[in-house]
């Protein structure tokens, strides 16, 4: 699949029924001056209820800002080199969002562990589709959990 299409997802199950959907994906950020930094560009938020779990890996700290009409930022100390942000229902909407922040001495690379989800809710003949943006997505391997359900995404440029 390449970045920035849209992903179909669509089913059967049963009727009127909620379907929870996770993505998760990892994101190696190269540090300069013990510092990183990594930027998401127009992020779609499509449905509530939905969570954000961000992890950021071989770090000091991290920041969570995401630009709305104002930023809002969120500032999380490590815990055996791993600060974690998570947030819940937050309002559908196109974001930026800007997570950096310092890196342990001598890293050169800094991990970001993304993990999104969402509810998709089947119609009354137990019908679903939905459409998920791939922009945010690095290029490489995204995991989608529908339910029980496993499913590899690749994406390219």
């Amino acid at each position: 699949m390449k970045k920035g299409e849209d992903l179909i997802i669509s089913g059967k199950t049963k009727p009127e029924r909620s379907i929870k959907m996770d993505v998760n994906f990892k994101i190696p950020v190269t540090v300069e001056d013990q510092k990183y930094e990594h930027r998401f560009n127009d992020v779609a938020i499509n449905s509530i209820p939905n969570e954000f779990h961000v992890e950021a890996h071989n770090v000091k700290n991290m920041t969570f800002t995401v630009k709305m009409l104002i930023p809002f930022k969120q500032y999380r100390e490590a815990n055996s080199g791993i600060a974690t942000y998570v947030d819940k229902d937050v309002p559908t909407g196109n974001y930026n969002i800007t997570i950096n922040g310092d890196a342990n001495e001598n890293a050169e690379e800094v991990i970001l562990k993304i993990k999104a989800s969402q509810t998709i809710a089947s119609d009354k003949n137990g019908d679903f589709v939905y459409k998920y943006p791939t922009k945010p997505f690095p290029n490489g391997t995204v995991d989608l959990f529908l339910g029980q359900d496993k499913k590899e995404i690749r994406i390219i440029l």
